[in-house]
């Protein structure tokens, strides 16, 4: 687990966002640990003080086979609007298109994310369990 997700943790509980506690006690108990092949979980470090500004993971979709689905994607308030989302997710996207041919993510986490991955390439899908899908 990459240290710092707690402060990160506390930010997003503060905007009620429970993405990144969820990584943190998923990753503690064993459930989410990003280790089956084409999984990955990167951090945005902020280089000044290497604090974690950001997170996202991609695991195996456990809603549409052969899929990898985008997870606990946050980034801190203070860092939004500075390129650290879009970095993070072409990176997940990159690493995505070497394992499958499908992305997936669940974009209900809060009111910003719907546009965020539909200005990333996106489309609504009407699968049970996600909300968005993208072809590699």
């Amino acid at each position: 687990m990459p240290e710092g997700l707690a402060a990160l943790a506390e930010d997003a509980l503060r905007e009620g966002v429970r993405n990144v506690s969820m990584l943190i006690s998923r990753w503690v108990d064993g459930s989410e640990t990003y280790q089956l092949p084409g999984e990955n979980l990167l951090v945005a470090i902020d280089p000044t003080d290497a604090s974690v500004v950001g997170v996202g993971g991609l695991s195996v979709c456990p809603d549409v086979p052969g899929a990898l689905r985008v997870r606990r994607f946050y980034v801190a308030h203070d860092w939004r609007r500075r390129g650290v989302a879009r970095a993070l997710a072409e990176q997940i996207m990159a690493d995505g298109a070497r394992s499958t041919e499908l992305l997936t993510c669940n974009a209900a986490a809060s009111d910003a994310a719907r546009p965020f991955w539909e200005s990333m390439g996106f489309v609504p899908s009407t699968v049970a369990g996600i909300t968005h899908e993208k072809l590699c």
